[in-house]
Protein backbone atom coordinates (compact mmCIF):
# COMPACT_ATOMS: atom_id res chain seq x y z
CA UNK A 1 0.00 0.00 0.00
CA UNK A 2 1.12 3.28 -0.87
CA UNK A 3 1.63 6.16 1.33
CA UNK A 4 -0.89 8.81 0.90
CA UNK A 5 -0.69 11.46 -1.26
CA UNK A 6 -0.67 15.17 -0.11
CA UNK A 7 -2.39 17.80 -2.57
CA UNK A 8 -1.92 21.31 -2.34
CA UNK A 9 -4.24 23.78 -2.60
CA UNK A 10 -3.39 27.59 -4.02
CA UNK A 11 -5.68 30.02 -3.71
CA UNK A 12 -5.98 34.11 -4.11
CA UNK A 13 -8.06 35.60 -1.50
CA UNK A 14 -8.37 39.65 -0.90
CA UNK A 15 -4.53 40.10 -2.52
CA UNK A 16 -2.64 37.20 -0.37
CA UNK A 17 -2.09 33.69 -1.93
CA UNK A 18 -2.89 31.04 1.20
CA UNK A 19 -1.34 27.78 0.65
CA UNK A 20 -3.01 24.59 2.48
CA UNK A 21 -1.97 21.24 2.80
CA UNK A 22 -4.39 18.02 2.89
CA UNK A 23 -3.52 14.46 3.41
CA UNK A 24 -6.29 12.42 1.20
CA UNK A 25 -8.56 9.58 2.41
CA UNK A 26 -11.79 8.94 1.30
CA UNK A 27 -13.64 11.51 3.66
CA UNK A 28 -17.52 11.46 3.99
CA UNK A 29 -19.31 14.61 2.90
CA UNK A 30 -22.77 14.84 2.27
CA UNK A 31 -22.83 17.20 -0.52
CA UNK A 32 -20.33 14.55 -2.68
CA UNK A 33 -21.45 12.42 -5.21
CA UNK A 34 -18.79 9.33 -5.36
CA UNK A 35 -20.72 7.95 -8.38
CA UNK A 36 -19.35 8.48 -11.61
CA UNK A 37 -21.96 9.27 -14.55
CA UNK A 38 -23.57 7.13 -16.58
CA UNK A 39 -23.74 9.66 -19.28
CA UNK A 40 -20.72 9.68 -21.18
CA UNK A 41 -22.22 12.85 -23.76
CA UNK A 42 -21.17 15.03 -20.71
CA UNK A 43 -17.96 16.08 -22.89
CA UNK A 44 -15.60 15.26 -25.74
CA UNK A 45 -12.54 13.34 -24.66
CA UNK A 46 -9.11 14.84 -25.71
CA UNK A 47 -7.59 11.77 -26.97
CA UNK A 48 -6.19 10.52 -30.48
CA UNK A 49 -9.25 9.09 -32.58
CA UNK A 50 -7.32 5.69 -32.91
CA UNK A 51 -8.17 5.00 -28.84
CA UNK A 52 -11.57 4.14 -27.43
CA UNK A 53 -12.54 6.91 -24.72
CA UNK A 54 -15.14 8.76 -22.62
CA UNK A 55 -15.31 12.05 -20.64
CA UNK A 56 -16.14 11.81 -16.54
CA UNK A 57 -15.05 15.01 -15.34
CA UNK A 58 -13.71 15.16 -11.71
CA UNK A 59 -15.01 16.90 -9.34
CA UNK A 60 -14.81 20.86 -9.29
CA UNK A 61 -17.11 21.81 -6.50
CA UNK A 62 -16.90 23.65 -2.83
CA UNK A 63 -16.60 21.79 0.04
CA UNK A 64 -17.05 24.02 3.15
CA UNK A 65 -17.35 28.09 3.65
CA UNK A 66 -13.58 29.29 3.52
CA UNK A 67 -12.15 29.99 0.42
CA UNK A 68 -9.75 27.21 0.13
CA UNK A 69 -12.43 24.54 0.63
CA UNK A 70 -12.78 23.14 -3.03
CA UNK A 71 -12.01 20.46 -5.04
CA UNK A 72 -10.11 18.32 -7.23
CA UNK A 73 -8.62 20.75 -9.56
CA UNK A 74 -8.13 24.22 -10.62
CA UNK A 75 -9.14 25.76 -13.92
CA UNK A 76 -6.57 27.10 -16.28
CA UNK A 77 -5.44 28.37 -19.46
CA UNK A 78 -2.65 25.91 -20.57
CA UNK A 79 -1.33 26.54 -22.56
CA UNK A 80 -1.44 30.13 -23.44
CA UNK A 81 -0.65 31.19 -19.70
CA UNK A 82 1.37 28.34 -18.50
CA UNK A 83 3.77 26.06 -20.86
CA UNK A 84 2.99 22.25 -20.38
CA UNK A 85 6.08 21.32 -20.03
CA UNK A 86 5.82 17.31 -18.72
CA UNK A 87 3.42 13.88 -18.83
CA UNK A 88 3.70 12.25 -15.38
CA UNK A 89 2.84 8.82 -14.67
CA UNK A 90 1.60 7.42 -12.20
CA UNK A 91 -0.17 4.23 -10.63
CA UNK A 92 -3.75 4.71 -9.03
CA UNK A 93 -5.63 3.49 -6.07
CA UNK A 94 -7.06 0.53 -5.64
CA UNK A 95 -9.56 -0.29 -9.44
CA UNK A 96 -10.06 1.90 -12.48
CA UNK A 97 -13.59 2.19 -11.27
CA UNK A 98 -12.98 2.94 -7.86
CA UNK A 99 -9.97 5.76 -9.11
CA UNK A 100 -13.04 7.44 -10.87
CA UNK A 101 -15.34 7.58 -7.82
CA UNK A 102 -12.41 9.22 -6.06
CA UNK A 103 -12.48 12.01 -8.06
CA UNK A 104 -15.76 12.11 -8.48
CA UNK A 105 -15.69 13.39 -4.50
CA UNK A 106 -14.40 17.24 -3.95
CA UNK A 107 -13.48 16.02 -0.96
CA UNK A 108 -10.61 13.92 -2.62
CA UNK A 109 -8.74 17.30 -3.08
CA UNK A 110 -6.51 14.70 -5.70
CA UNK A 111 -7.21 14.36 -9.55
CA UNK A 112 -5.66 13.33 -12.93
CA UNK A 113 -5.92 13.91 -16.30
CA UNK A 114 -6.40 10.70 -17.31
CA UNK A 115 -6.86 7.31 -16.51
CA UNK A 116 -5.98 4.40 -18.24
CA UNK A 117 -7.85 0.60 -17.60
CA UNK A 118 -5.50 -2.70 -17.33
CA UNK A 119 -8.29 -5.13 -18.85
CA UNK A 120 -8.17 -3.37 -22.05
CA UNK A 121 -6.70 0.42 -22.11
CA UNK A 122 -9.59 2.01 -22.18
CA UNK A 123 -9.08 5.71 -21.46
CA UNK A 124 -11.18 7.84 -19.10
CA UNK A 125 -9.97 11.75 -19.04
CA UNK A 126 -11.43 13.47 -16.12
CA UNK A 127 -9.39 17.19 -16.09
CA UNK A 128 -9.57 19.28 -18.91
CA UNK A 129 -6.31 19.47 -20.47
CA UNK A 130 -5.98 23.44 -20.13
CA UNK A 131 -6.68 22.76 -16.25
CA UNK A 132 -4.39 22.06 -13.80
CA UNK A 133 -4.94 19.00 -12.11
CA UNK A 134 -4.07 18.07 -8.18
CA UNK A 135 -2.06 15.15 -8.89
CA UNK A 136 2.36 15.40 -7.90
CA UNK A 137 2.27 16.87 -4.17
CA UNK A 138 4.42 19.72 -6.04
CA UNK A 139 2.72 23.09 -7.35
CA UNK A 140 5.36 23.85 -9.67
CA UNK A 141 5.49 20.46 -11.81
CA UNK A 142 1.18 20.38 -11.63
CA UNK A 143 1.47 23.21 -13.60
CA UNK A 144 3.28 22.64 -16.23
CA UNK A 145 1.92 18.82 -16.32
CA UNK A 146 -0.51 16.23 -18.15
CA UNK A 147 -1.03 13.53 -15.58
CA UNK A 148 -1.75 10.20 -16.79
CA UNK A 149 -2.50 7.13 -14.38
CA UNK A 150 -2.64 3.80 -15.15
CA UNK A 151 -4.65 0.68 -12.90
CA UNK A 152 -1.96 -1.07 -11.51
CA UNK A 153 0.13 -0.99 -8.54
CA UNK A 154 3.29 0.79 -7.56
CA UNK A 155 4.41 -2.59 -5.18
CA UNK A 156 2.95 -5.21 -7.16
CA UNK A 157 2.87 -3.96 -10.68
CA UNK A 158 0.29 -5.78 -12.91
CA UNK A 159 0.45 -3.18 -15.82
CA UNK A 160 -0.48 -4.97 -18.63
CA UNK A 161 0.57 -4.44 -22.72
CA UNK A 162 -2.81 -3.09 -23.44
CA UNK A 163 -2.01 -0.08 -21.20
CA UNK A 164 1.50 0.51 -22.56
CA UNK A 165 -0.43 0.87 -26.58
CA UNK A 166 -2.96 2.76 -25.44
CA UNK A 167 -0.30 4.91 -22.66
CA UNK A 168 2.10 5.43 -25.95
CA UNK A 169 -1.02 6.55 -28.25
CA UNK A 170 -1.69 8.86 -25.89
CA UNK A 171 1.68 10.38 -24.74
CA UNK A 172 2.54 10.92 -29.24
CA UNK A 173 -0.96 12.74 -29.57
CA UNK A 174 -0.19 14.99 -26.32
CA UNK A 175 3.60 15.53 -27.10
CA UNK A 176 2.80 16.26 -30.59
CA UNK A 177 0.56 18.57 -29.66
CA UNK A 178 1.97 20.69 -26.62
CA UNK A 179 5.60 20.32 -28.22
CA UNK A 180 6.62 18.64 -25.36
CA UNK A 181 9.80 16.30 -26.19
CA UNK A 182 9.92 12.38 -26.12
CA UNK A 183 12.80 11.74 -23.65
CA UNK A 184 12.69 10.76 -19.79
CA UNK A 185 13.46 14.60 -19.01
CA UNK A 186 9.45 15.49 -19.78
CA UNK A 187 8.35 12.17 -19.50
CA UNK A 188 8.36 11.14 -16.02
CA UNK A 189 6.81 9.24 -13.23
CA UNK A 190 5.84 10.87 -9.99
CA UNK A 191 8.83 9.14 -8.29
CA UNK A 192 10.57 11.84 -10.49
CA UNK A 193 8.91 14.78 -9.38
CA UNK A 194 10.98 16.73 -6.91
CA UNK A 195 9.56 17.93 -3.13
CA UNK A 196 8.92 21.31 -3.31
CA UNK A 197 10.38 21.59 0.48
CA UNK A 198 12.71 19.96 2.51
CA UNK A 199 9.96 18.76 5.07
CA UNK A 200 8.08 16.98 2.25
CA UNK A 201 11.05 14.96 1.01
CA UNK A 202 10.84 11.90 2.69
CA UNK A 203 7.03 11.25 2.03
CA UNK A 204 7.03 11.89 -1.67
CA UNK A 205 5.24 9.10 -3.67
CA UNK A 206 6.96 6.46 -5.85
CA UNK A 207 4.08 5.69 -8.35
CA UNK A 208 4.48 4.01 -11.00
CA UNK A 209 6.80 2.62 -9.42
CA UNK A 210 9.69 -0.29 -10.39
CA UNK A 211 7.33 -2.64 -12.04
CA UNK A 212 6.87 0.14 -14.39
CA UNK A 213 8.28 -0.40 -17.87
CA UNK A 214 9.92 2.56 -19.20
CA UNK A 215 11.99 0.40 -21.84
CA UNK A 216 8.76 -0.89 -23.35
CA UNK A 217 7.01 1.75 -23.07
CA UNK A 218 9.88 4.23 -24.82
CA UNK A 219 10.01 1.34 -27.42
CA UNK A 220 6.08 1.87 -28.69
CA UNK A 221 7.18 5.66 -28.29
CA UNK A 222 9.51 5.12 -31.06
CA UNK A 223 11.66 6.61 -29.22
CA UNK A 224 14.29 3.92 -27.29
CA UNK A 225 16.00 5.05 -24.35
CA UNK A 226 19.29 4.47 -26.07
CA UNK A 227 18.78 4.35 -29.72
CA UNK A 228 22.43 4.10 -30.32
CA UNK A 229 25.51 4.42 -28.59
CA UNK A 230 26.58 8.06 -28.28
CA UNK A 231 29.92 9.21 -27.78
CA UNK A 232 31.33 8.63 -24.30
CA UNK A 233 31.24 12.55 -22.61
CA UNK A 234 31.40 11.36 -18.96
CA UNK A 235 27.64 10.12 -18.73
CA UNK A 236 25.80 6.99 -18.52
CA UNK A 237 22.05 6.51 -19.01
CA UNK A 238 20.50 3.82 -16.75
CA UNK A 239 18.99 1.09 -19.19
CA UNK A 240 18.75 -2.23 -17.42
CA UNK A 241 17.11 -4.93 -19.35
CA UNK A 242 13.31 -5.04 -17.73
CA UNK A 243 12.75 -8.92 -18.63
CA UNK A 244 15.69 -10.27 -16.85
CA UNK A 245 16.36 -7.46 -14.20
CA UNK A 246 15.06 -9.06 -10.93
CA UNK A 247 16.30 -7.43 -8.39
CA UNK A 248 15.29 -8.35 -4.35
CA UNK A 249 12.50 -5.66 -3.10
CA UNK A 250 10.54 -5.60 -0.05
CA UNK A 251 7.22 -3.99 1.35
CA UNK A 252 7.12 -3.09 4.68
CA UNK A 253 4.32 -0.26 4.45
CA UNK A 254 1.78 -2.92 6.65
CA UNK A 255 5.02 -2.85 9.56
CA UNK A 256 6.04 -6.51 8.86
CA UNK A 257 8.41 -6.33 5.93
CA UNK A 258 7.74 -9.00 3.32
CA UNK A 259 9.50 -9.90 -0.28
CA UNK A 260 7.75 -8.82 -2.64
CA UNK A 261 7.57 -11.51 -5.74
CA UNK A 262 10.82 -11.31 -8.34
CA UNK A 263 9.69 -9.69 -11.81
CA UNK A 264 10.77 -7.18 -14.45
CA UNK A 265 12.01 -3.81 -13.15
CA UNK A 266 13.73 -0.58 -13.85
CA UNK A 267 16.28 0.37 -11.92
CA UNK A 268 19.51 -0.45 -10.60
CA UNK A 269 20.61 -0.76 -6.53
CA UNK A 270 23.58 1.41 -5.97
CA UNK A 271 26.06 1.03 -3.30
CA UNK A 272 28.66 2.81 -1.60
CA UNK A 273 31.30 1.03 -2.83
CA UNK A 274 32.27 -1.08 -5.91
CA UNK A 275 31.06 -4.35 -4.28
CA UNK A 276 28.13 -6.06 -4.03
CA UNK A 277 28.38 -6.11 -0.64
CA UNK A 278 29.23 -2.17 0.25
CA UNK A 279 26.34 -0.87 2.19
CA UNK A 280 22.93 0.79 -0.43
CA UNK A 281 23.15 4.36 -0.52
CA UNK A 282 21.93 5.94 2.08
CA UNK A 283 19.35 9.71 1.57
CA UNK A 284 19.37 11.63 4.42
CA UNK A 285 16.12 12.47 3.87
CA UNK A 286 14.82 8.99 4.21
CA UNK A 287 17.13 7.88 6.61
CA UNK A 288 17.96 10.69 9.24
CA UNK A 289 20.80 9.02 11.33
CA UNK A 290 22.70 7.49 8.73
CA UNK A 291 21.60 4.12 8.52
CA UNK A 292 21.99 2.47 4.84
CA UNK A 293 19.84 2.47 2.46
CA UNK A 294 17.60 -0.07 1.97
CA UNK A 295 15.50 -3.00 -0.49
CA UNK A 296 12.07 -1.44 1.08
CA UNK A 297 10.20 -0.52 -2.28
CA UNK A 298 9.81 3.15 -1.18
CA UNK A 299 13.10 4.12 -0.29
CA UNK A 300 13.90 5.59 -3.57
CA UNK A 301 17.61 7.28 -2.05
CA UNK A 302 19.81 3.91 -3.62
CA UNK A 303 17.72 3.61 -6.94
CA UNK A 304 18.86 5.02 -10.30
CA UNK A 305 15.69 4.51 -12.51
CA UNK A 306 15.60 3.23 -16.41
CA UNK A 307 16.14 6.75 -18.62
CA UNK A 308 18.04 8.51 -15.95
CA UNK A 309 21.04 10.51 -16.97
CA UNK A 310 24.04 10.79 -14.48
CA UNK A 311 27.97 11.86 -14.69
CA UNK A 312 30.55 9.04 -13.96
CA UNK A 313 32.91 9.85 -11.24
CA UNK A 314 34.87 6.75 -11.50
CA UNK A 315 34.83 3.45 -13.21
CA UNK A 316 36.30 0.11 -11.23
CA UNK A 317 36.33 -3.19 -13.39
CA UNK A 318 32.55 -3.94 -13.58
CA UNK A 319 31.38 -1.07 -11.58
CA UNK A 320 29.94 2.41 -12.14
CA UNK A 321 30.12 5.10 -9.76
CA UNK A 322 28.00 8.04 -10.12
CA UNK A 323 27.32 11.51 -8.78
CA UNK A 324 24.35 11.55 -6.67
CA UNK A 325 22.02 13.55 -4.55
CA UNK A 326 25.58 15.07 -3.74
CA UNK A 327 27.33 11.82 -3.06
CA UNK A 328 29.04 8.84 -5.25
CA UNK A 329 26.71 5.57 -5.80
CA UNK A 330 28.11 2.64 -7.02
CA UNK A 331 26.29 0.38 -9.78
CA UNK A 332 26.95 -2.94 -11.35
CA UNK A 333 27.28 -2.67 -15.39
CA UNK A 334 29.20 -5.93 -16.68
CA UNK A 335 29.85 -5.97 -20.12
CA UNK A 336 28.24 -9.34 -20.73
CA UNK A 337 24.73 -7.78 -19.36
CA UNK A 338 25.03 -3.61 -19.41
CA UNK A 339 23.11 -1.90 -17.25
CA UNK A 340 23.82 1.25 -18.74
CA UNK A 341 25.03 2.87 -21.98
CA UNK A 342 27.72 5.55 -21.95
CA UNK A 343 27.01 8.70 -23.37
CA UNK A 344 26.96 12.78 -23.72
CA UNK A 345 25.30 15.67 -23.33
CA UNK A 346 25.14 19.02 -21.30
CA UNK A 347 26.30 18.72 -17.79
CA UNK A 348 26.22 21.35 -14.95
CA UNK A 349 28.83 21.86 -11.79
CA UNK A 350 29.21 24.79 -9.44
CA UNK A 351 30.81 27.74 -10.72
CA UNK A 352 34.45 28.53 -10.25
CA UNK A 353 35.31 30.12 -6.38
CA UNK A 354 31.75 28.48 -5.05
CA UNK A 355 32.19 25.43 -2.49
CA UNK A 356 28.61 24.59 -2.70
CA UNK A 357 25.34 25.43 -4.42
CA UNK A 358 22.05 25.09 -3.02
CA UNK A 359 19.20 22.50 -4.96
CA UNK A 360 15.46 23.71 -5.02
CA UNK A 361 12.38 21.69 -5.73
CA UNK A 362 10.85 24.21 -7.71
CA UNK A 363 11.81 27.36 -9.71
CA UNK A 364 9.07 30.10 -8.46
CA UNK A 365 9.77 33.47 -9.08
CA UNK A 366 11.56 35.55 -7.08
CA UNK A 367 10.46 38.10 -4.80
CA UNK A 368 10.70 41.20 -6.70
CA UNK A 369 8.38 39.74 -9.77
CA UNK A 370 5.44 39.65 -6.80
CA UNK A 371 5.29 43.50 -6.84
CA UNK A 372 2.11 44.91 -8.00
CA UNK A 373 0.42 41.37 -8.65
CA UNK A 374 -1.60 40.78 -5.96
CA UNK A 375 -0.02 37.43 -5.30
CA UNK A 376 1.60 36.83 -2.04
CA UNK A 377 5.49 35.98 -2.86
CA UNK A 378 6.24 32.51 -2.61
CA UNK A 379 9.46 31.20 -0.41
CA UNK A 380 12.69 30.31 -2.56
CA UNK A 381 13.37 27.55 0.06
CA UNK A 382 16.40 25.11 -1.03
CA UNK A 383 16.33 21.30 -0.40
CA UNK A 384 18.59 19.53 1.88
CA UNK A 385 21.28 19.14 -0.60
CA UNK A 386 23.80 20.75 -1.66
CA UNK A 387 26.34 19.94 -4.93
CA UNK A 388 30.05 20.84 -4.24
CA UNK A 389 32.69 21.76 -5.86
CA UNK A 390 34.17 18.54 -7.98
CA UNK A 391 30.49 17.12 -8.97
CA UNK A 392 28.69 17.06 -11.86
CA UNK A 393 25.15 16.77 -12.80
CA UNK A 394 23.45 16.06 -16.11
CA UNK A 395 21.45 18.77 -16.88
CA UNK A 396 17.71 19.16 -19.45
CA UNK A 397 18.92 21.69 -21.91
CA UNK A 398 15.53 23.44 -22.87
CA UNK A 399 14.19 25.91 -21.05
CA UNK A 400 13.00 26.06 -17.51
CA UNK A 401 9.96 28.49 -16.71
CA UNK A 402 10.02 30.66 -13.79
CA UNK A 403 6.44 31.20 -13.02
CA UNK A 404 3.98 30.41 -10.19
CA UNK A 405 -0.01 30.20 -10.62
CA UNK A 406 -2.08 31.87 -8.31
CA UNK A 407 -5.53 30.82 -8.49
CA UNK A 408 -8.85 30.98 -6.69
CA UNK A 409 -12.25 28.76 -7.12
CA UNK A 410 -14.64 29.62 -10.07
CA UNK A 411 -11.97 31.32 -12.37
CA UNK A 412 -8.56 30.87 -14.01
CA UNK A 413 -5.62 32.39 -11.84
CA UNK A 414 -2.44 35.15 -12.10
CA UNK A 415 0.79 33.98 -13.41
CA UNK A 416 3.78 35.69 -11.94
CA UNK A 417 7.12 35.31 -14.12
CA UNK A 418 10.34 35.83 -12.44
CA UNK A 419 14.00 36.75 -14.30
CA UNK A 420 16.25 34.15 -12.52
CA UNK A 421 16.54 31.36 -14.34
CA UNK A 422 17.02 27.69 -13.38
CA UNK A 423 18.21 24.38 -14.89
CA UNK A 424 16.59 20.96 -14.44
CA UNK A 425 19.05 17.94 -13.73
CA UNK A 426 18.69 14.60 -12.45
CA UNK A 427 19.84 15.10 -8.72
CA UNK A 428 18.79 11.49 -7.50
CA UNK A 429 16.05 9.26 -8.10
CA UNK A 430 13.72 12.91 -8.67
CA UNK A 431 14.35 16.00 -10.74
CA UNK A 432 15.68 19.16 -9.12
CA UNK A 433 16.37 22.46 -10.09
CA UNK A 434 19.68 24.60 -9.84
CA UNK A 435 20.15 28.40 -10.74
CA UNK A 436 22.02 29.33 -14.00
CA UNK A 437 24.33 31.67 -11.89
CA UNK A 438 25.38 29.02 -9.53
CA UNK A 439 26.64 26.87 -12.15
CA UNK A 440 28.69 26.51 -15.55
CA UNK A 441 27.23 24.41 -17.77
CA UNK A 442 29.71 21.98 -20.28
CA UNK A 443 28.53 20.24 -23.54
CA UNK A 444 30.36 16.59 -23.11
CA UNK A 445 29.38 16.10 -26.93
CA UNK A 446 32.25 18.61 -27.92
CA UNK A 447 35.44 16.93 -28.23
CA UNK A 448 37.27 19.53 -26.94
CA UNK A 449 34.78 19.30 -23.77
Amino acid sequence: MKMLRKAVKHTLVSSVLVATVSVTGIPAHANADPSPPTDKSSGVPECPPTLECDFIPAAYAKTGPGPMDYGNYDLGNRPRNLKIKYIVFDDMYGSYAESIRRFRDPTIEVSSHYMVRASDGHVTQMVRTKDVAWEVGNWYTNMHAISIQNEGSATEGGFTEAQYRTSAALVRYLAHRFDIPLDREHIIGHDGVPPPIPEDTAGMQIGPGPYWNWERLFRLLRAPIVSSPRRDGGLVTINPRFATNRPVLTDCSSGTCVKLPRQGANFVYLHTAPSSTAPLLSDPALHPHGSPGTTEVSDWGDKAVTGQQFAVHKRVGDWIGIWYAGQVGWFRDPERKPTAVATCGLVVSPREGQNSIPVYGRPFPEKAAYRDTGVYPQPLVPLQYLITAGQRYAMDPTRVPTDYYATAFGSTGTVVTGRIRYHQIWFNHRQAFVRATDVTITDTCRRDA
